[in-house]
């Protein structure tokens, strides 16, 4: 694919932009959320592409459109990645908004 021309195509790095931004997206996650349930989730997003990305790298060739698989794979791991992490933002501000709400609780009594 990179042989196509004498430079680097656009689509190249659409696709190569494509493979990054869920692992990126994961990384930004795993410097932000504290609590331990996110971070879970985290991982479990994490995992998630690295099968899904082995699986089609795997797949590429097993048949004619196989090929496909490295174009529409970081687009689901990004979905996926996209749903998990937003699930674990959610937990995350839920559990800082409940121990701020504890903490000032304890504080009054």
């Amino acid at each position: 694919m990179l042989l196509l021309s004498s430079s680097v195509s656009v689509f190249v790095l659409v696709v190569g932009g494509l493979v990054a931004v869920p692992y990126l997206l994961i990384w930004l996650a795993c410097r932000s959320l504290r609590f331990w349930f996110a971070r879970v989730m985290i991982a479990i997003a994490l995992v998630g592409c690295c099968l899904l990305g082995g699986v089609a790298f795997n797949a590429v060739n097993k048949d004619a459109q196989g090929g496909l698989n490295l174009i529409f794979a970081p687009i689901y791991q990004l979905v996926g990645t996209l749903v998990l992490l937003v699930l674990a933002v959610v937990v995350d501000r839920v559990w800082h908004w409940y121990s701020r709400r504890s903490a000032a609780t304890q504080n009054d009594g």
